[in-house]
């Protein structure tokens, strides 16, 4: 006897088709989604580790900044970047040029006392400068003394977010078209300079920059200037699914 041939039938493989389809249709976004999460946490760690060290290396070679003769943003300015293998280095200059050589966007740098924005690009109080990697950085000293208390005057917030000298953040999507939004939590990341070294926005008792559960997704497209901590220490959870 002659044995049936047990191939598809057109209609089969097009249903076979068609299933694949869906199932490519609601996996592949997820993969996207995580794959550009871990992207965006590998990145701000790199930034974070990046700041951490360049001011660790200045205190070690100038001692405490409260200690410092002056601490301003110029004087901050120089004696970090001396620890950072740079790319572009404007200081404190404004740069109001078509194609902008330091931040391009303008993104605004947020000061710790009041929350109030200041242009990195115009301002001539603003230390910017490109690290070689691309990322991009800016930041100011608001208080020499380092007094500042984001925490609301908590009495049982750590004892560093009562000594915070002013803010910085960084640009990690710098050179990425496409990527680069200007926006606080999806590609700026906010901190604190304090006594104690760099602090993200965010952690436990901060009350000037928050973290808001829900904020600190893809989808949000407004600045959320407490999602830095969520993501260094999240586990992940910068783009977590919606509900």
């Amino acid at each position: 006897m002659l044995k049936k041939n047990k191939a598809f039938t057109l209609g089969e493989a097009l249903f076979a088709l068609v299933v694949i389809g869906v199932i490519a249709a609601f996996t592949i976004p997820i993969v996207m989604q995580d794959s550009y999460g871990r992207e965006t946490i590998l990145k701000v760690k790199k930034a974070y580790s990046i700041m951490s060290n360049a001011y660790e290396r200045a205190v070690a070679k100038h001692g405490s900044m409260i200690d410092w003769n002056e601490v301003n943003t110029q004087i901050y300015g120089d004696r970090v970047v001396n620890n950072v293998s740079l790319g572009v280095n404007c200081q404190t200059r404004n740069n109001l040029t078509a194609v902008n050589d330091c931040i391009p966007g303008c993104p605004s740098l947020y000061k710790a006392k009041d929350k109030t924005a200041v242009n990195a690009c115009t301002s001539n109080n603003v230390y910017k400068f490109i690290a070689f990697d691309g990322f991009s950085y800016a930041f100011q000293i608001e208080d020499p003394d380092c007094k500042i208390d984001v925490t609301e005057g908590s009495t049982v917030a750590p004892l560093y977010l009562k000594q915070v000298c002013g803010t910085a953040y960084t640009d990690i999507f710098n050179t990425q078209k496409g990527k680069n939004k200007n926006l606080y939590g999806q590609d700026l990341f906010l901190f604190y300079i304090t006594r104690d070294g760099i602090i993200p926005t965010g952690t436990d008792g901060d009350k000037t920059f928050p973290y808001k559960e829900g904020d600190c997704v893809k989808s949000v497209k407004t600045n959320v200037f407490g999602c830095t901590a969520r993501v260094l220490y999240g586990k992940g959870a910068l783009f977590e699914k919606e509900k």
